[in-house]
């Protein structure tokens, strides 16, 4: 009876992992997922490994453990334009409705790419009017 209690307990663990896992991919990407948030800063707040302060045009946000330089403020990349290290600069050039992923960038080899610049990580926003849905080569 326990072996049969092991075997169900651990079956439902993978099914409910498996469906946890998808449905995680499908809800962070994409315009409908994001068109609910009224801000940039509202929809980082779901990422757990970043600080994020205030809300709307008022905001900061920084990375969790940031190392770098004296402005802790990540790089914005819009649709592969650097737009710095200014949070009220992406609020503003942002539509919400129109994202489709945002990625937080903070691993030391995805941001030799962008050099100091990102040097306290990269938030990518990639939004549906970019032609290809790549970045595009302008960095810093």
């Amino acid at each position: 009876m326990k072996t049969l209690f092991v075997l169900f307990f651990s079956l439902f663990l993978m099914v409910s992992c498996h469906v946890t896992g998808n449905m995680a991919d499908n809800r962070l990407t994409g315009p409908e997922y994001f068109s609910r948030y009224t801000s940039l800063a509202d929809a980082l707040k779901v990422d757990p490994g970043l600080i994020v302060t205030g809300s709307g045009g008022n905001a900061t946000v920084r990375l969790r453990k940031s190392t770098g330089s004296v402005n802790r403020e990540p790089l914005y990349v819009v649709d592969g334009y650097s737009v710095g290290n200014n949070y009220q600069m992406a609020d503003q050039l942002v539509n919400m409705a129109t994202v489709r992923r945002i990625r937080v960038l903070r691993d030391a080899t995805q941001l030799t790419v962008y050099g100091e610049m990102g040097a306290n990580g990269v938030i990518e926003i990639i939004t549906t009017r970019s032609e290809s849905g790549n970045l595009a080569s302008s960095r810093g």
